[in-house]
């Protein structure tokens, strides 16, 4: 469904303490770690320019609201790590977290993958693996409830296909607003993202990448302009 509407992030962002992620322009995996586990609502990192994959996996373990609008552009490693929010939450936050094995794990079933379409539950069986055996009686089922873990990368202009299938995988919205025009190609990955996507920085839409964002499940945002009347609900 392709709608007119603006995504909202559910509330201000908040630093965690000790941390000023206004004046960060890098982060690393271990200040990542603090800020993933000592942050309660959402975390605002639009000064971060650069991620490396471990600190992206480490933030992944936020289960709420995560901007990185300061990103002009991420590479396919980063991407992988970043889509794995809101798919983190079966592993223990105080336990010891084996960043390195997991994104090796994650990047080797990337790199087999030759179907239409990476498989969400193959991803998430991968997770509950490395995770192991889950305590339903600890399950934070309240706090998953209430989370929102929504991924907003603002700042990148362009993606490629690879990058678009990886960030497809995010267990929540995804905002990518910053794009002012995608392929059919980049289209048809971002269709196999499940839930809200926000595309409100689009100048442009193509009958092509139009009919291949219709195949999204769950709403599309896009600037008013280029929503037709046939595509509102």
């Amino acid at each position: 469904m392709l709608v007119g509407l603006v995504l909202s992030t559910g509330g201000a962002l908040r630093p965690a303490a000790g941390v000023d992620p206004a004046s960060m322009t890098t982060l690393s995996a271990a200040e990542a770690a603090d800020l993933a586990s000592h942050t309660e609502g959402l975390i605002g990192l639009d000064t971060v320019t650069q991620l490396a994959p471990d600190a992206a996996l480490q933030l992944a373990r936020h289960s709420q609201g995560l901007s990185l609008d300061g990103l002009q552009a991420v590479e396919a490693a980063t991407a992988r790590a970043l889509a794995m929010h809101g798919r983190l939450d079966r592993f223990d936050q105080d336990a010891e977290f084996d960043v390195g094995n997991i994104l090796e794990k994650i990047d080797a079933y990337f790199a087999s993958y030759t179907g239409e379409e990476v498989n969400v539950d193959d991803i998430d069986a991968l997770l509950a693996n490395l995770a192991g055996p889950s305590d339903d009686e600890t399950d934070s089922g309240a706090d998953a409830a209430n989370a929102d873990p929504w991924l907003s990368l603002g700042g990148l202009q362009t993606i490629s296909p690879d990058v678009a299938s990886a960030l497809a995988m995010h267990d929540g919205p995804l905002l990518l607003d910053g794009l002012t025009t995608i392929s059919t190609e980049v289209a048809s990955s971002l269709a196999t993202h499940s839930g809200e996507l926000s595309l409100a920085g689009l100048t442009q839409l193509s009958d092509d990448v139009r009919a291949a964002l219709a195949e999204h499940d769950g709403p599309v945002t896009l600037p008013d302009a280029l929503v037709s009347a046939a595509d509102r609900p």
